[in-house]
């Protein structure tokens, strides 16, 4: 569009105030002008329309699409398996999107490039082509003066100040042009029919490149005809694949169950058998508690005839020795005999009692210590206060263990501190 803008549309009116000695010639060249800009102009709406025609998809923002375009770009077109790896890569940054989004979006992206680069080849073309119109219009036999007249469509179109200066006759140049007439009439039939020539040439050109495009679509179309063959068949490949792997879940699955379910029903029929052993068991045991009960109940009341019996028994045999006797009323409060003899015992034995009451061993005890034994021997020896009966009277025991009472809390002390 940029480029569309520099070049201006239509023909000048600058080329209408340009001075021709032959008019046939001008609005020969003037048509043609029309027809080259009118042709280019044509293309340029049949790019808009197709580009029309194909709306964008919506949901994808400027950010989205920048990442889109640098994706795309990072694989260059002869990758095998070029358009799977874009798409793995386009599906792990977008997430969100669905494969049809990509995809169309993807369609969208190369028409829409695909129109960019005719709209900037058209108006550069458009250049050329006047460029060729200014090289075929200038001959080499016409005067300088009106060859000079058509530079400004070999330079691009200048401005009008420098097409009138540069078109302006001086006073000379008409005595030649006026002496030179007739040959540059018949010169003029000449670049006529060279422009018709170039017009015929250029219109080959462009049904040659229109066909060319075609091709390329053509091309373009079989290519992506294949590749999207291809990821069917990638994607047929892989619903199989996940069609057998589901398969043979479903099947694990199902042996599972299975297994499952007979290791249930077995469950339940232990379970079944382990309850009827149960009440057998619960039943025997209540027979059996039953019976012990009655047992004991009747060992019992056995028990208790026996006893009555024996307490029958007893009764009769005190009944045969009962004395009978009559019980005196003073006799209650008298003493008996056995409590008489004590009395009169303990009044003789307080007056033989001694004042203390001696708690100690005797002599025949102590002559039956070895310790004691041992000391008179050393005594009698001589030896009792030497380091040697010493040691040996610490190395003897006594018999039997001291009583807690003759142990001397004070002693200990001593020894303590």
């Amino acid at each position: 569009m940029a480029e569309e803008k520099q070049i201006a549309k239509g023909v000048p009116p600058e080329f209408h105030e340009l001075y021709c000695p032959d008019p046939q010639l001008k609005e020969n060249l003037i048509a043609e002008l029309t027809r080259l800009d009118d042709s280019y102009s044509n293309r340029l709406r049949d790019l808009d329309r197709n580009c029309d025609r194909q709306a964008c998809p919506g949901g994808w923002n400027d950010h989205d699409s920048a990442v889109f375009e640098h994706i795309l770009e990072q694989y260059p077109a002869d990758l095998p398996d070029r358009r799977v790896l874009c798409f793995d890569r386009l599906k792990r940054t977008f997430p969100h999107k669905t494969l049809g989004q990509l995809m169309s979006y993807e369609t969208w992206y190369q028409n829409n490039r695909f129109h960019k680069d005719r709209r900037k080849k058209v108006p550069r073309g458009l250049g050329e082509g006047e460029m060729e119109l200014a090289a075929q219009s200038r001959h080499r036999d016409l005067p300088s003066p009106a060859g000079a007249r058509w530079t400004p469509v070999e330079q691009g179109r200048s401005t009008a100040a420098e097409i009138q200066v540069r078109s302006a006759p001086s006073e000379g140049s008409q005595l030649h042009i006026q002496g030179c007439g007739t040959s540059v009439f018949k010169k003029g039939t000449l670049v006529y029919l060279q422009v018709e020539q170039w017009r015929k040439e250029k219109e080959n050109e462009r049904l040659q490149v229109s066909e060319m495009e075609a091709q390329r679509k053509l091309a373009l179309k079989v290519v992506q005809q294949r590749q999207a063959a291809k990821e069917e068949y990638r994607r047929e490949l892989a619903r199989q694949r996940l069609a057998a792997y589901y398969e043979e879940r479903l099947r694990f699955q199902k042996e599972s169950e299975e297994a499952l379910q007979r290791r249930v029903d077995d469950a339940r029929k232990m379970s079944k058998d382990r309850s009827k052993h149960d009440k057998e068991r619960v039943r025997y045991r209540t027979e059996l508690f039953y019976a012990n009960q009655k047992e004991r109940r009747e060992r019992m009341l056995k028990l208790r005839e026996e006893e009555k019996a024996r307490q029958h028994r007893l009764d009769q045999l005190r009944k045969q020795v009962q004395e009978n006797l009559d019980h005196p009323p003073d006799r209650i409060h008298q003493d008996t005999v056995a409590s008489q003899a004590r009395k009169e015992a303990s009044s003789e034995g307080l007056a033989l009692k001694a004042l203390h009451e001696l708690r100690t061993v005797l002599d025949a005890e102590v002559h039956r210590d070895p310790r004691v034994r041992l000391e008179q021997q050393l005594r009698e020896a001589g030896l009792l206060n030497s380091d040697y009966a010493r040691h040996v009277l610490s190395q003897m025991h006594a018999p039997r263990e001291p009583r807690k009472d003759t142990v001397s809390s004070l002693f200990l002390q001593d020894l303590e501190n």
